[in-house]
Formats: C-alpha cells, sequence, structure tokens
C-alpha cells in the first residue's frame, strides 16, 4: 500500500529482504539476521517493511493474531501460540469463559538507526492501528522489550498503550494494550 512521503509498506513472506537492515538494538539485529526467518515459518506471522523512495527498507514489522481476556475487567492475555482457555469463576466455583477480545499483536518492530527521531514509529503504529480498524480489530497488543541499555515502554507509552501488568512472567518484557477505538477519539 502506498503511504504519504513517498512511504510504502509491503508484506514480505521471508527475512531477505532485512539482510543490509539494522535498527542499532543488538540483541533485535541479532534475531533478525539468523532467527527471525525460522520464526515466520514456525508461527502464524505477518512481516511487513517499510520503504523509502528509494526503495531502501527504512522499518519494520511483524504482526499476528492475539487475543487477551477480560474477566470482570481484569485483563487476562494470552498471546497468539496459546490456545483460549477456562478462567475459574469464583463467584459460584463454577467454570466460565471470559470474554475474549482479538488483538492485533504486534510481534517485533524496528525502525533503521539511521531513521531513528523522524516519528516513523509513530508512523508505523498509526499504520498498524489503521490496519486493526479495517479489520474490525479493537485491540493492538504488545510484548513491549526492556533491558539495561534500551526500553520500548516509553515509545508504546507516548503511541497510547497502557500496561496489563507490571512485568511478564520474568521475561524482559511488559504486556501493554492499545485501544483502537479510544485512540480514534
Amino acid at each position: 500500500m502506498e503511504i504519504n512521503k513517498g512511504l510504502k509498506i509491503e508484506r514480505q513472506s521471508s527475512a531477505t529482504i532485512l539482510k543490509d537492515f539494522h535498527c542499532g538494538i543488538v540483541e533485535m539485529d541479532n534475531f533478525i539476521h539468523q532467527q527471525l526467518d525460522s520464526f515466520l515459518a514456525d508461527h502464524r506471522n505477518q512481516l511487513f517493511v517499510v520503504k523509502d523512495e528509494q526503495d531502501c527498507v527504512i522499518g519494520m514489522f511483524v504482526l499476528s493474531e492475539g487475543h487477551f481476556f477480560d474477566d470482570k475487567d481484569k485483563f487476562i492475555d494470552s498471546p497468539a501460540y496459546s490456545k483460549p482457555f477456562a478462567i475459574l469463576d469464583r463467584s459460584n466455583g463454577g467454570t466460565k469463559l471470559a470474554k475474549r477480545y482479538s488483538t492485533i499483536e504486534i510481534e517485533y518492530l524496528a525502525v533503521a538507526q539511521s531513521n531513528r527521531n523522524k516519528h516513523l514509529g509513530k508512523f508505523l503504529i498509526q499504520s498498524i492501528r489503521d490496519l486493526a480498524v479495517s479489520q474490525n480489530t479493537h485491540f493492538i497488543t504488545v510484548d513491549a522489550y526492556f533491558n539495561l541499555h534500551y526500553s520500548a515502554i516509553p515509545f508504546y507509552e507516548k503511541c497510547g498503550f497502557i500496561h496489563l501488568e507490571n512485568q511478564d512472567r520474568g521475561y524482559d518484557t511488559i504486556r501493554m494494550v492499545l485501544d483502537v477505538q479510544q485512540s480514534l477519539q
């Protein structure tokens, strides 16, 4: 699809197009160059690249379908690779299914190091939000990465994402969600 400012987003079936792409985050660059193709083959994900007017890749993101559950305003999420599960209803001791929401899951999102601080990341989130709206999906979820040297959490907070939890089960991520309908206001 054609995007303003000469940028275009293209869906790709292979990560080989990213051989010269570097975001400057060592862990992410290593994953993109060494493991992304096998990740795409093992999971039902979609790779998108952003190209500039010279046809250079300046950004990328990987999306999947995800879910999260609302159990009386307590959000419990399930990544795309998990199966839906029953939530114990403590009020009557029985088992019930909580309300399940489909989401677009951001598996990976990166901007080329040479294109940082140009609002390209926000453009990518807006493009993903537009995709969610077109598919009548109300939420976008992400496991926002952080370590001692880098944190994606402030970026996602600026884009309107809220925390689903303080820390994601001992991993170097925090689970976050964006209500697409709320962000339209």
